[in-house]
Protein backbone atom coordinates (compact mmCIF):
# COMPACT_ATOMS: atom_id res chain seq x y z
CA UNK A 1 0.00 0.00 0.00
CA UNK A 2 2.04 2.65 -1.02
CA UNK A 3 1.27 6.05 -2.66
CA UNK A 4 0.06 5.91 -6.22
CA UNK A 5 2.64 6.91 -9.15
CA UNK A 6 1.91 10.17 -10.51
CA UNK A 7 2.33 10.91 -14.34
CA UNK A 8 3.45 14.22 -15.41
CA UNK A 9 3.25 15.52 -18.94
CA UNK A 10 3.35 19.32 -20.46
CA UNK A 11 1.09 20.00 -22.83
CA UNK A 12 2.25 22.85 -25.42
CA UNK A 13 1.35 24.77 -28.23
CA UNK A 14 1.82 23.14 -32.34
CA UNK A 15 5.40 23.31 -32.19
CA UNK A 16 7.78 20.73 -33.50
CA UNK A 17 9.39 19.54 -30.38
CA UNK A 18 8.83 16.12 -29.24
CA UNK A 19 6.56 16.02 -25.75
CA UNK A 20 7.72 15.80 -22.35
CA UNK A 21 6.81 13.59 -19.97
CA UNK A 22 8.40 11.92 -16.37
CA UNK A 23 7.08 9.86 -14.25
CA UNK A 24 7.10 10.85 -10.57
CA UNK A 25 7.24 7.58 -8.20
CA UNK A 26 6.36 8.38 -4.74
CA UNK A 27 6.36 5.00 -3.26
CA UNK A 28 10.17 6.13 -2.23
CA UNK A 29 8.79 7.72 0.22
CA UNK A 30 6.70 5.83 2.21
CA UNK A 31 9.97 3.55 2.36
CA UNK A 32 12.42 3.47 5.69
CA UNK A 33 14.83 4.19 2.97
CA UNK A 34 12.89 7.21 1.81
CA UNK A 35 12.14 8.50 5.81
CA UNK A 36 15.90 8.30 6.29
CA UNK A 37 16.56 10.01 3.44
CA UNK A 38 14.67 12.73 3.88
CA UNK A 39 16.32 12.96 7.89
CA UNK A 40 19.64 12.85 6.23
CA UNK A 41 18.77 15.80 3.99
CA UNK A 42 17.32 17.92 6.65
CA UNK A 43 20.15 16.86 9.47
CA UNK A 44 22.59 18.01 6.88
CA UNK A 45 21.32 21.12 6.03
CA UNK A 46 21.41 22.16 9.58
CA UNK A 47 24.84 21.23 10.14
CA UNK A 48 26.16 23.19 7.10
CA UNK A 49 24.29 26.13 8.38
CA UNK A 50 25.43 26.07 12.24
CA UNK A 51 29.38 25.44 11.21
CA UNK A 52 28.54 27.74 8.67
CA UNK A 53 28.04 30.53 10.84
CA UNK A 54 30.35 29.45 13.26
CA UNK A 55 33.28 29.69 10.85
CA UNK A 56 34.48 33.52 11.49
CA UNK A 57 34.26 35.38 14.69
CA UNK A 58 35.05 39.31 14.10
CA UNK A 59 35.41 41.48 17.41
CA UNK A 60 35.58 45.24 17.26
CA UNK A 61 38.08 46.78 20.25
CA UNK A 62 37.66 50.40 19.65
CA UNK A 63 38.93 51.17 16.36
CA UNK A 64 40.54 48.22 16.02
CA UNK A 65 38.84 45.19 14.35
CA UNK A 66 40.73 41.34 14.75
CA UNK A 67 39.08 38.47 12.59
CA UNK A 68 40.00 35.32 13.33
CA UNK A 69 40.13 32.11 11.22
CA UNK A 70 37.60 29.38 11.81
CA UNK A 71 39.26 25.84 13.22
CA UNK A 72 40.10 23.46 10.36
CA UNK A 73 37.62 21.10 12.24
CA UNK A 74 34.90 23.65 11.38
CA UNK A 75 35.58 23.59 7.78
CA UNK A 76 35.99 19.96 7.99
CA UNK A 77 32.03 19.74 9.19
CA UNK A 78 30.86 22.38 6.92
CA UNK A 79 32.56 20.10 3.93
CA UNK A 80 31.11 17.03 5.20
CA UNK A 81 27.78 18.36 5.74
CA UNK A 82 27.70 19.87 2.21
CA UNK A 83 28.19 17.18 0.03
CA UNK A 84 26.56 14.55 1.87
CA UNK A 85 22.71 16.40 2.12
CA UNK A 86 23.82 17.65 -1.29
CA UNK A 87 24.32 13.67 -2.40
CA UNK A 88 21.36 12.38 -0.58
CA UNK A 89 19.13 15.43 -2.42
CA UNK A 90 20.62 13.79 -5.82
CA UNK A 91 19.75 10.29 -4.26
CA UNK A 92 16.15 11.49 -3.45
CA UNK A 93 15.73 13.39 -6.39
CA UNK A 94 16.72 9.83 -8.63
CA UNK A 95 14.79 7.96 -6.57
CA UNK A 96 11.44 10.03 -7.81
CA UNK A 97 11.77 10.75 -10.71
CA UNK A 98 13.24 7.62 -12.37
CA UNK A 99 11.49 4.05 -12.53
CA UNK A 100 14.71 2.32 -11.79
CA UNK A 101 15.83 5.04 -9.12
CA UNK A 102 15.22 2.91 -5.85
CA UNK A 103 17.71 0.49 -7.26
CA UNK A 104 20.39 3.17 -6.86
CA UNK A 105 19.64 2.41 -2.71
CA UNK A 106 19.95 -1.12 -2.63
CA UNK A 107 23.69 -1.23 -3.93
CA UNK A 108 26.77 -1.89 -2.33
CA UNK A 109 28.48 1.63 -2.90
CA UNK A 110 25.09 3.28 -1.31
CA UNK A 111 26.32 1.12 1.70
CA UNK A 112 29.27 2.21 1.74
CA UNK A 113 28.55 6.28 0.66
CA UNK A 114 26.21 5.89 4.04
CA UNK A 115 28.99 3.95 5.88
CA UNK A 116 31.93 6.23 5.73
CA UNK A 117 29.13 9.22 6.07
CA UNK A 118 28.58 7.93 9.59
CA UNK A 119 32.55 7.99 10.38
CA UNK A 120 33.09 11.21 8.44
CA UNK A 121 30.14 12.79 10.20
CA UNK A 122 31.55 11.45 13.82
CA UNK A 123 34.48 12.29 13.15
CA UNK A 124 33.44 16.01 12.67
CA UNK A 125 30.92 15.55 15.04
CA UNK A 126 33.34 14.51 18.32
CA UNK A 127 36.27 16.93 16.53
CA UNK A 128 33.85 20.11 16.66
CA UNK A 129 32.39 18.90 20.64
CA UNK A 130 36.01 18.69 21.51
CA UNK A 131 37.55 21.86 19.87
CA UNK A 132 34.99 24.10 20.16
CA UNK A 133 33.62 23.89 23.59
CA UNK A 134 33.58 27.99 23.65
CA UNK A 135 31.69 28.27 20.95
CA UNK A 136 27.49 27.77 21.16
CA UNK A 137 27.03 27.77 17.83
CA UNK A 138 30.15 25.20 16.72
CA UNK A 139 28.69 23.14 19.29
CA UNK A 140 25.37 22.61 18.41
CA UNK A 141 27.05 22.11 14.72
CA UNK A 142 28.83 19.13 16.43
CA UNK A 143 25.47 18.08 18.02
CA UNK A 144 23.79 17.35 14.52
CA UNK A 145 27.10 16.40 13.01
CA UNK A 146 26.55 13.27 15.45
CA UNK A 147 22.80 13.22 14.95
CA UNK A 148 23.70 12.89 10.90
CA UNK A 149 26.06 10.23 11.99
CA UNK A 150 23.83 8.26 13.26
CA UNK A 151 21.13 8.69 10.68
CA UNK A 152 23.64 7.70 8.01
CA UNK A 153 25.27 4.75 10.17
CA UNK A 154 21.68 3.47 10.95
CA UNK A 155 20.73 3.59 6.92
CA UNK A 156 24.08 2.07 6.07
CA UNK A 157 23.32 -0.91 8.52
CA UNK A 158 19.34 -0.76 7.02
CA UNK A 159 20.39 -1.28 3.61
CA UNK A 160 23.11 -3.91 4.21
CA UNK A 161 20.73 -6.00 5.96
CA UNK A 162 17.94 -5.47 3.42
CA UNK A 163 20.75 -6.57 0.37
CA UNK A 164 21.88 -9.51 2.77
CA UNK A 165 18.65 -11.22 2.78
Amino acid sequence: MGLPRLDVWFAGANDDLPPFSFALSLSFLNSPSGVLTIAEIVSGILTFALAYSSRVYVYQLSKLVVRVEPEPSIIYVIFVSFMYWFVSLLVLASALLSNTGINVTSTFFYVLLEAFGFVFYLSGGISLLALEASQSVATAAGVFSIISAVLHGLHALLVYLKKKK
